[in-house]
């Protein structure tokens, strides 16, 4: 985020968007080392499991997480639907949050290994940066 401090400056919107924009570019990565992974030759079954459950759930992050960014485009603090359309976007956000949540989840039972240590690093780093969009969201909705 700090290489867009100067672009931002005080703008919460801005922001908040660009915050969004990081995190999604970091969601579709991770969708697409959850699914390279799932495909490895030789996993155990409750990792092949888990790894089939991460795909979806980190799929279905890029998905709200694209939405967030699509309401985020078209708020206007002036509009009397501002409470409602950020409303939308802390919702999705806090759902691809929960997402990644869900995802490390699946390998609780799984014994340590590679593969959860790679999938542990891919969703943490995720749910750091989804956090903080989130944190920045609300910023933004007490502003506007």
């Amino acid at each position: 985020m700090s290489k867009f401090a100067k672009k931002i400056h005080a703008n919460p919107k801005l922001l908040a968007n660009t915050s969004i924009s990081v995190t999604l570019k970091e969601a579709k990565s991770t969708f697409v080392a959850m699914k390279n992974m799932s495909k490895y030759k030789g996993l155990t079954t409750g990792e092949r499991a888990a790894l089939r459950d991460c795909v979806e759930v980190t799929d279905d992050s890029v998905y709200e997480l694209r939405r967030s960014m699509d309401q985020m485009d078209q708020i206007d603090e002036e509009d009397v639907h501002f409470e409602f359309e950020i409303s939308n976007v802390q919702t999705w956000v806090s759902a691809a949050l929960t997402d990644y949540t869900t995802c490390m989840d699946g390998f609780y039972n799984v014994n340590e290994g590679n593969v959860k240590a790679k999938v542990s690093k891919y969703a943490v780093n995720v749910l750091q940066l989804s956090s903080i969009a989130l944190t920045f969201i609300n910023r933004y909705a007490t502003s506007g």
